[in-house]
């Protein structure tokens, strides 16, 4: 089954893929977490309010946000 709803990933995981399935980045799926780097897929179509909050080490935020 095709995962095309990102809920969330691992606090530690500094620079998360994000399968080219996902359409939707829910609601503070990144809040708080150590993330430097991060690659939207092109058919990416929602990120959810706060997704990207507080995430102190993020270099820069996603074009999209």
């Amino acid at each position: 089954k095709e995962k095309t709803v990102l809920y969330g990933c691992p606090r530690k995981n500094t620079n998360p893929k994000i399968p080219k399935t996902v359409k939707t980045i829910e609601y503070n799926a990144f809040y708080g977490s150590t993330i430097k780097k991060i690659n939207l897929p092109k058919n990416l179509k929602i990120i959810g309010r706060s997704a990207f909050a507080n995430c102190k080490k993020l270099e820069r935020y996603p074009s999209r946000c």
